[in-house]
């Protein structure tokens, strides 16, 4: 196609060339007569030549106006443009009468090509054609219906078919190829996957042996707290039976009690990233609208975290049992302060007897002075309620009842418990200092598991202290606001102080340091003090001894009370 193009624009100059030699003498001999009809005749007959589309005659005059002749439509960039000079002989010397000049256009030529370019397009268009088609069949005969047996094969695949291979239906070629090694592949992932499978199917059935067994109580669901699946020993736990759970009226978020959804998400945050959660206490709402505490945990089924498996196991039982722990554990403390129990119920008995004795000498004289005995009376009955008030509190703080949470004053609790264990401080020559703020707002908490708090505190230190020879034996206790909002009660002493090796231990059940301690009540202390929202550590106190502290919320009353000390 380049060769022709080349050769008819070759064409096209020597056409323009012959134009010009053909009328050279006769457009001479026009422009020397001035002979503008017979002139346009001929650029009329030129300009209808092939290819030209427009020309010119110019006469080379130095008159003012030349005489000037066009044919057809002159073009800005004209492909061909060639400007001739046209001489005239005049006795025997030539002179130059005007210029011709001829534009040609390629159309012709870009038809021919056009149409040269169809049929060569069309030849290869067919070419093609029939060489893809022949491509496509070999392709087909030697891969593609095999690789569409592979897929039926994946799509049609049976975990349960022991006997399930991959075979191509084809004559074995002289050495493997790249299809032989594809299907060898796909074998050994069946049967990896036939292992798995297995597997899977294995743990299910013991998973599914666990659910039925309802020895803990198992649901089964997704993170946003639908449950597809809970077995009875959950059922039983909640107080719902199969038909509810059929019905939907069971879900996660609505058996929790609201002030543990936070706990929850942060629980389903964590089997997202994890995978599980580890165990935590938390409370269900039964269905005839009580609670129920449990412990906790989950796992989820699959790399997504789309479902879920929930465990869960009734404390009722071992709450009540930590609740009859407690309430020895304070009895058992009231039992050591039965010197300063006795101390403090003696003073207004002895003090009332005085009183009544003197009361009665006073009425036994002939004229009995009324006015003596108003007094006296008065304080019979001021030392009654006095005595009276002490028994309520001493029988209020050791029996056995429900918590009662209600506005408290922390110091007013503190100084009314202290009072009960002066006599032990003194019997065992502890000084005691108390710094207790002023303006310490008041809290929500049950009074009674407070003080049983603090004097298993002041208990402890008082015969850590015992022990300790030659060394003052100080005891202080102290109450201010905390940074955290919060309020920060301290018991100090200067005793042996914390293990060495591991101060947590002293708060795990069972552990003492005592020879004949029972290793409880640390560990009771901290459950009251989480019970109601706080916090509960120790450390070492300087230059010796040790430092409980504990950190209760101010604002707002704590709904986590636990049924663990609600003694």
């Amino acid at each position: 196609m380049y060769l022709d193009y080349r050769r008819d624009v070759h064409a096209i100059d020597i056409r323009i060339a012959e134009i010009f030699n053909g009328y050279r003498q006769s457009l001479g001999e026009g422009l020397w007569r001035l002979d503008a009809n017979q002139l346009q005749l001929q650029i009329d007959g030129i300009r209808r030549l092939p290819d030209v589309s427009y020309v010119e005659l110019r006469e080379a005059t130095d008159r003012g106006v030349p005489l000037i002749i066009t044919a057809g439509l002159h073009a800005a960039g004209s492909p061909v443009r060639n400007e001739f000079k046209i001489h005239y002989s005049i006795r025997g010397t030539e002179r130059w009468v005007g210029t011709l000049i001829i534009e040609a256009r390629f159309d012709q030529i870009y038809r021919q090509l056009l149409g040269t370019a169809g049929v060569i397009m069309a030849g290869q268009a067919i070419k093609t054609f029939l060489t893809s088609f022949f491509i496509l069949f070999i392709v087909h005969q030697l891969i593609t219906r095999h690789l569409g047996a592979i897929a039926r094969s994946l799509k049609e695949y049976d975990f349960q078919d022991a006997h399930t291979t991959l075979q191509l239906k084809r004559h074995p070629p002289q050495s493997a190829d790249e299809l032989d090694y594809l299907v060898g592949a796909f074998n050994q992932m069946y049967e990896r996957l036939r292992v798995v499978y297995n597997d899977l199917k294995e743990r299910e059935a013991k998973v599914r042996r666990l659910f039925e067994s309802n020895i803990i109580g198992i649901l089964i669901g997704h993170p946003d707290g639908h449950i597809d699946e809970a077995n009875e020993a959950f059922l039983k736990i909640v107080g719902y039976d199969q038909a509810d759970l059929a019905a939907g009226r069971l879900r996660r978020r609505e058996l929790t009690p609201p002030e543990w959804h936070d706990r929850d998400t942060r629980a389903v945050a964590d089997m997202r990233r994890n995978g599980t959660v580890q165990p935590f206490e938390k409370e269900y709402f039964r269905k005839d609208g009580s609670r129920v505490p449990v412990l906790v945990g989950g796992a989820t089924l699959d790399e997504r975290g789309d479902a879920v498996v929930v465990f869960a196991l009734d404390l009722t039982e071992r709450k009540r049992a930590e609740a009859e722990l407690a309430h020895a554990n304070r009895v058992s403390t009231m039992g050591q302060l039965t010197a300063s129990i006795g101390h403090e119920v003696n003073q207004p008995i002895a003090a009332l007897i005085i009183n009544a004795e003197t009361t009665i000498r006073w009425l036994d004289r002939e004229q009995p002075s009324l006015e003596k005995v108003r007094p006296l009376i008065d304080r019979v009955i001021s030392d009654g309620k006095r005595a009276a008030n002490i028994i309520n509190r001493i029988r209020n703080f050791s029996r056995k009842a429900p918590a009662q949470i209600a506005d408290t004053d922390v110091n007013e609790a503190i100084l009314e418990i202290t009072i009960l264990a002066q006599a032990a401080m003194s019997d065992n020559e502890v000084v005691a200092t108390m710094q207790l703020s002023e303006s310490l707002p008041h809290i929500f908490a049950d009074k009674i598991q407070l003080q049983q708090v603090i004097l298993n505190l002041i208990m402890n230190a008082i015969e850590a202290m015992s022990e300790m020879m030659e060394i003052p034996r100080e005891l202080a206790i102290t109450t201010r606001c905390a940074e955290e909002g919060g309020i920060l009660i301290s018991v100090s002493d200067t005793g042996p102080g914390l293990p060495e090796d591991n101060s947590e231990r002293i708060f795990d059940a069972f552990y003492t340091t005592k020879s004949k301690g029972m290793g409880m009540g640390l560990s009771i202390c901290r459950s009251i003090v989480e019970a109601h929202g706080g916090r509960f550590w120790a450390m070492p106190n300087k230059p010796r001894g040790a430092v409980f502290s504990i950190l209760l919320p101010i604002k707002g009353r704590s709904r986590k009370l636990s049924a663990a000390v609600q003694t």
